[in-house]
């Protein structure tokens, strides 16, 4: 729910109660991947989807998702999703993909 906040995995493992360590290690075992690399890959899976939702600036769904730069933002979404966000709204609508719930 506070994916778009300034949080950290020293905020989770408090808000939950745990170790930051033993958070750690329990989020690597059980998913395969960090707790920072969930966070980053949910944060564009929203990006992504508000790219395609809405009409709001690629600056605006970067703060939207948690990111006061939208630069950072775009070099992160292009890493993760393989093109900038500005081509993944061009190229949703060339595909004619339908908004996403």
């Amino acid at each position: 729910m506070n994916f778009s906040q300034k949080i950290t995995v020293e905020d989770i493992a408090h808000f939950i109660g745990l170790n930051r360590s033993y958070l750690c290690s329990l989020f690597t075992k059980t998913t395969k991947g960090s707790i920072q690399d969930y966070l980053i890959r949910y944060r564009m899976e929203m990006a992504a989807k508000m790219l395609v939702n809405t009409d709001l600036t690629i600056g605006n769904i970067a703060r939207s998702v948690g990111y006061a730069d939208p630069l950072l933002f775009s070099k992160i979404f292009k890493r993760i999703k393989g093109m900038s966000p500005k081509a993944y709204r061009s190229e949703s609508l060339l595909q004619g993909k339908m908004p996403i719930d």
